[in-house]
């Protein structure tokens, strides 16, 4: 047999009867050996993890009855509407970079304090339809800058990763690592 997949039963053995501190350092364990691992070991790791996650302390996440299908993702809405700021090579015009706020004086001072001191430019600014536009352009009529409102993203989250963010803002970065391992393997499978 495997040496790595006995080595796993054998944790897995010992897990049942670990104590909570046992049982993260198991996990630590893991964590650190499945970098090295073929990809069939790794998911008798994550699967490990994964068992070693719910022994811990009793349930630290919702048992496993109450989630929902671990492909079933959920919608995350963000404000309904966020600013770009754009910003753009002052001699071919291509997009160097985007960077989204809540608000448009947000956005514009992210464009102004990103400006070069050094390019002479110009601003044109209009606002209808309750939202603000903002485009700077060089002498030469380059667009370097340019904020715009855009309808904020609905973002589809995978359930192991908002119970990854959970652990990781509870401190229980062991667990959460796991979750977060777990969230890569599904993406994988699919």
């Amino acid at each position: 047999m495997n040496p790595v997949l006995t080595a796993l039963r054998a944790i897995e053995a010992r897990a049942e009867h670990a104590i909570d501190q046992e049982l993260q350092t198991m996990m630590q364990e893991i964590l650190a050996l499945r970098t090295t691992l073929a990809l069939r070991e790794r998911s008798e790791a994550d699967s490990l993890l994964m068992k070693l996650d719910r022994l811990i302390g009793g349930p630290t996440l919702a048992p496993a009855a109450s989630i929902a299908p671990s492909h079933a993702m959920e919608p995350v809405q963000s404000p309904a509407m966020v600013y770009q700021a754009r910003f753009f090579d002052p001699k071919y015009g291509s997009l160097e970079d985007v960077v989204t706020t809540d608000s448009f004086p947000g956005a514009v001072q992210t464009a102004f304090s990103r400006l070069d001191k050094e390019i002479d430019c110009t601003v044109d600014a209009s606002w209808s339809h309750g939202r603000g536009h903002l485009e700077v352009q060089t002498l030469d009529g380059i667009v370097i800058a340019c904020v715009q409102a855009m309808p904020a993203p609905v973002v589809q989250v995978h359930p192991a990763i908002v119970r990854a963010c959970q652990a990781l803002r509870s401190g229980e970065t062991v667990v959460s690592r796991a979750q977060f391992v777990h969230a890569l393997m599904e993406r994988a499978e699919h």
